[in-house]
C-alpha cells in the first residue's frame, strides 16, 4: 500500500468519572481522546497504516500534550490546524447496575 490516509473531524474529550469511587477526594478523573474520525485514525495506525488527522485546535498546553500522545500513536499530525479558542469536551457518567 502506497501513501497515507487523512483523516479529519473534531477532536473531543471524553471526561468519563467512575461515579461508584470517590473521584473528587482521590483527584481523579480520567479522560479519553477520541471522536470518530481519530478513532479511526488510531485503528489504522495500529494496524500499520500510515495514517494522518486533521483537525482545528487552540495551540494550548493540554492540545499540544493531546498532540505528543497522537505522535507517540504514530499518527502524523502536520496537517493539525493550530486556530480557535475551545476543545469540545464530553462528559460521560456511568450508570450504576
Amino acid at each position: 500500500m502506497h501513501g497515507k490516509v487523512l483523516s479529519f473531524g473534531e477532536l473531543l474529550l471524553r471526561i468519563c468519572p467512575d461515579i461508584e469511587q470517590d473521584w473528587i477526594e482521590q483527584h481523579q478523573l480520567p479522560f479519553y481522546i477520541g471522536g470518530a474520525e481519530l478513532n479511526v485514525a488510531t485503528a489504522l495506525a495500529l494496524w500499520g497504516v500510515p495514517s494522518s488527522y486533521l483537525s482545528a485546535i487552540p495551540h494550548n498546553a493540554i492540545c499540544e500534550a493531546i498532540d505528543l500522545y497522537l505522535k507517540r500513536k504514530n499518527i502524523d499530525t502536520s496537517p493539525m490546524q493550530w486556530t480557535g479558542d475551545r476543545l469540545e469536551f464530553i462528559i460521560y457518567l456511568k450508570e450504576k447496575i
